[in-house]
């Protein structure tokens, strides 16, 4: 499966287990057009509420990565 994605994408096999992993943390319901790859990495490894919830204020309005990561330390 690897073998193929990476001749298809030329990704690295770490990136693509790592993009598998992200990809898999986080609920279809969840995902957006809103939601890219940096803000699900970033989400990842939380909660699944708190997922949840920041899944759905970068629904409500396209939050930039860096500004998530400053929201999320705040509270």
């Amino acid at each position: 499966m690897y073998a193929q994605a990476i001749d298809e994408t030329g990704y690295e096999y770490g990136t693509l287990r790592n993009d598998k992993w992200v990809a898999s943390q986080i609920e279809l319901g969840d995902r957006s057009h809103n939601l890219g790859i940096a803000h699900a990495i970033q989400i990842a490894s939380l909660p699944q509420e708190d997922k949840e919830y920041w899944a759905n204020e970068i629904k409500k309005e396209k939050i930039p990565v860096r500004e998530l990561k400053r929201k999320q330390n705040q509270t």
